[in-house]
Protein backbone atom coordinates (compact mmCIF):
# COMPACT_ATOMS: atom_id res chain seq x y z
CA UNK A 1 0.00 0.00 0.00
CA UNK A 2 2.95 2.42 0.84
CA UNK A 3 4.38 1.45 -2.74
CA UNK A 4 1.28 3.19 -4.46
CA UNK A 5 1.44 6.09 -2.74
CA UNK A 6 5.74 6.77 -3.61
CA UNK A 7 4.97 5.96 -7.34
CA UNK A 8 1.97 7.85 -7.37
CA UNK A 9 4.01 10.78 -6.27
CA UNK A 10 6.64 9.63 -8.59
CA UNK A 11 4.52 10.12 -11.49
CA UNK A 12 2.98 13.33 -10.83
CA UNK A 13 6.37 15.03 -10.13
CA UNK A 14 7.12 13.45 -13.91
CA UNK A 15 4.38 14.87 -14.88
CA UNK A 16 5.29 18.28 -13.97
CA UNK A 17 8.68 18.00 -15.36
CA UNK A 18 7.16 16.65 -18.75
CA UNK A 19 4.77 20.17 -18.53
CA UNK A 20 7.69 22.17 -17.62
CA UNK A 21 9.88 20.87 -20.51
CA UNK A 22 7.12 20.86 -23.07
CA UNK A 23 6.01 24.62 -21.91
CA UNK A 24 10.13 25.73 -22.12
CA UNK A 25 10.36 24.23 -25.11
CA UNK A 26 7.07 25.09 -26.61
CA UNK A 27 8.04 29.05 -26.05
CA UNK A 28 11.13 28.30 -27.65
CA UNK A 29 9.17 26.61 -30.79
CA UNK A 30 6.68 29.58 -30.93
CA UNK A 31 9.86 32.25 -31.01
CA UNK A 32 11.96 29.85 -33.69
CA UNK A 33 8.26 29.37 -36.02
CA UNK A 34 8.62 33.62 -36.10
CA UNK A 35 12.33 33.27 -37.39
CA UNK A 36 11.77 30.25 -39.38
CA UNK A 37 8.72 32.21 -41.77
CA UNK A 38 10.53 35.32 -41.64
CA UNK A 39 12.87 36.54 -44.63
CA UNK A 40 15.97 35.06 -43.21
CA UNK A 41 17.29 32.81 -46.14
CA UNK A 42 20.18 29.87 -46.41
CA UNK A 43 21.95 28.61 -49.67
CA UNK A 44 18.62 30.46 -50.75
CA UNK A 45 15.92 28.65 -48.78
CA UNK A 46 14.43 29.03 -45.27
CA UNK A 47 15.78 26.61 -42.75
CA UNK A 48 13.39 24.50 -40.85
CA UNK A 49 14.69 25.35 -37.22
CA UNK A 50 11.39 24.32 -35.72
CA UNK A 51 11.72 20.90 -36.98
CA UNK A 52 15.47 20.32 -35.77
CA UNK A 53 14.48 21.50 -32.54
CA UNK A 54 11.18 19.24 -32.44
CA UNK A 55 13.62 16.60 -33.25
CA UNK A 56 16.35 17.32 -30.47
CA UNK A 57 13.60 17.70 -28.21
CA UNK A 58 11.97 14.27 -28.89
CA UNK A 59 15.76 13.14 -29.22
CA UNK A 60 16.78 14.27 -25.36
CA UNK A 61 13.39 14.87 -23.60
CA UNK A 62 11.77 11.45 -24.71
CA UNK A 63 8.88 10.62 -27.05
CA UNK A 64 6.36 12.10 -25.37
CA UNK A 65 8.25 15.97 -24.71
CA UNK A 66 8.86 15.67 -28.53
CA UNK A 67 5.22 14.69 -29.81
CA UNK A 68 4.18 17.19 -28.08
CA UNK A 69 6.38 19.99 -29.01
CA UNK A 70 5.81 18.69 -32.33
CA UNK A 71 2.12 19.10 -32.77
CA UNK A 72 2.67 22.65 -31.09
CA UNK A 73 5.54 23.49 -33.70
CA UNK A 74 3.43 22.42 -36.82
CA UNK A 75 0.56 24.14 -35.93
CA UNK A 76 2.80 27.11 -35.32
CA UNK A 77 4.57 26.99 -38.50
CA UNK A 78 0.95 26.67 -40.52
CA UNK A 79 -0.49 29.51 -38.44
CA UNK A 80 2.90 31.75 -38.85
CA UNK A 81 3.11 30.53 -42.74
CA UNK A 82 -0.48 31.99 -43.22
CA UNK A 83 -1.07 28.48 -45.39
CA UNK A 84 -3.86 26.78 -43.31
CA UNK A 85 -3.35 23.94 -41.83
CA UNK A 86 -2.09 21.29 -43.73
CA UNK A 87 0.32 18.21 -42.64
CA UNK A 88 2.77 19.78 -40.59
CA UNK A 89 1.63 19.17 -37.11
CA UNK A 90 1.39 15.23 -37.68
CA UNK A 91 4.26 15.60 -39.81
CA UNK A 92 6.30 17.30 -36.70
CA UNK A 93 4.38 15.16 -34.06
CA UNK A 94 5.69 11.86 -35.72
CA UNK A 95 9.82 13.61 -36.40
CA UNK A 96 9.65 14.34 -32.68
CA UNK A 97 8.06 11.06 -31.27
CA UNK A 98 9.89 9.33 -33.14
CA UNK A 99 13.22 10.12 -32.54
CA UNK A 100 12.56 9.90 -28.87
CA UNK A 101 11.02 6.50 -29.40
CA UNK A 102 14.06 5.40 -32.12
CA UNK A 103 16.46 6.59 -29.57
CA UNK A 104 15.04 3.75 -26.86
CA UNK A 105 15.19 1.28 -29.56
CA UNK A 106 18.82 1.82 -31.44
CA UNK A 107 21.02 3.69 -31.12
CA UNK A 108 22.54 5.93 -27.47
CA UNK A 109 22.13 9.51 -26.76
CA UNK A 110 25.12 11.20 -28.06
CA UNK A 111 25.89 14.07 -30.96
CA UNK A 112 26.81 11.51 -33.64
CA UNK A 113 22.90 9.68 -33.23
CA UNK A 114 21.56 13.15 -33.54
CA UNK A 115 23.28 13.61 -36.51
CA UNK A 116 22.16 10.53 -37.92
CA UNK A 117 18.65 11.34 -36.64
CA UNK A 118 18.81 14.49 -38.26
CA UNK A 119 19.75 13.25 -41.60
CA UNK A 120 16.72 10.91 -41.50
CA UNK A 121 14.67 13.52 -40.22
CA UNK A 122 15.75 15.82 -43.41
CA UNK A 123 15.31 13.36 -45.82
CA UNK A 124 11.88 12.74 -44.61
CA UNK A 125 11.45 16.48 -44.78
CA UNK A 126 12.89 16.61 -48.16
CA UNK A 127 9.92 13.85 -49.27
CA UNK A 128 7.27 15.47 -48.24
CA UNK A 129 8.44 18.95 -50.35
CA UNK A 130 9.09 16.56 -53.25
CA UNK A 131 5.24 15.01 -52.40
CA UNK A 132 3.89 19.10 -52.05
CA UNK A 133 5.51 19.75 -55.68
CA UNK A 134 4.06 16.61 -57.61
CA UNK A 135 0.98 17.70 -55.77
CA UNK A 136 0.56 21.28 -56.83
CA UNK A 137 2.39 21.10 -60.22
CA UNK A 138 1.36 19.21 -63.66
CA UNK A 139 5.00 18.63 -64.68
CA UNK A 140 7.16 17.40 -62.85
CA UNK A 141 11.61 17.82 -63.37
CA UNK A 142 12.74 15.67 -60.40
CA UNK A 143 16.61 16.58 -61.66
CA UNK A 144 15.70 20.62 -61.32
CA UNK A 145 13.58 20.45 -58.23
CA UNK A 146 16.47 18.93 -56.47
CA UNK A 147 18.75 20.83 -58.02
CA UNK A 148 16.98 24.06 -56.78
CA UNK A 149 15.05 23.12 -53.95
CA UNK A 150 15.72 20.44 -52.26
CA UNK A 151 19.54 20.03 -51.69
CA UNK A 152 19.56 23.71 -50.96
CA UNK A 153 16.78 23.03 -48.26
CA UNK A 154 18.31 20.04 -46.65
CA UNK A 155 21.42 21.82 -46.35
CA UNK A 156 20.04 24.96 -44.62
CA UNK A 157 18.32 22.29 -42.47
CA UNK A 158 21.23 20.68 -41.33
CA UNK A 159 23.72 23.59 -40.76
CA UNK A 160 21.01 24.64 -37.52
CA UNK A 161 21.75 20.63 -36.51
CA UNK A 162 24.69 21.02 -33.94
CA UNK A 163 23.52 24.49 -32.42
CA UNK A 164 19.70 23.74 -31.94
CA UNK A 165 21.43 20.50 -30.08
CA UNK A 166 23.17 22.05 -27.67
CA UNK A 167 21.06 24.49 -26.94
CA UNK A 168 18.45 22.22 -26.38
CA UNK A 169 20.99 19.72 -24.02
CA UNK A 170 21.94 22.86 -22.14
CA UNK A 171 18.04 23.49 -21.25
CA UNK A 172 17.29 20.19 -20.58
CA UNK A 173 20.45 19.80 -18.22
CA UNK A 174 19.17 23.52 -16.32
CA UNK A 175 16.13 21.47 -16.01
CA UNK A 176 16.83 18.03 -14.26
CA UNK A 177 19.01 20.35 -12.26
CA UNK A 178 15.81 22.19 -10.90
CA UNK A 179 14.44 18.84 -10.82
CA UNK A 180 16.62 17.71 -7.88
Amino acid sequence: MNNRKNSGRYEKRFDKILLIRCVIFSVIIIISSLFEVSFFKVFGKTPAVVLCIVSAVGFICGEKAGGICGIVGGFFIDAVGSVGISISPVFYMLMGYGCGYLLKVFLRQNFLSFIIYSVAVGVLNSCVTLGHFAFHTKSLNIVQIFKDTLLPEFAAFMMFVPIVYFMCFGIDKLINKIKK
